[in-house]
């Protein structure tokens, strides 16, 4: 588990449903993990752990944390 302040969070309403991703973008790895929440109920869907690209903390990773969800369909 990782500190929230370490988190970006990700929402995307589809109707009812909500999908929701957590993505820990580190010094070595970008790590994803996503889930759907319908309701009051929360189901893990999958998970995904790739390498960081660019150094930590720039646009360059956003290529990585796609390249981790692609992996994760």
């Amino acid at each position: 588990i990782y500190p929230a302040s370490q988190m970006i969070w990700v929402e995307e309403r589809m109707g009812d449903m909500k999908y929701v991703a957590g993505v820990d973008i580190g010094n070595a790895t970008t790590e994803v993990a996503l889930a759907k929440i319908d309701g009051t109920d929360l189901t893990f869907l999958a998970s995904g752990i790739g390498p960081t690209t660019g150094i930590k903390g720039t646009l360059q990773n956003i290529s990585g944390v796609f390249h981790v969800f692609k992996e994760c369909s």
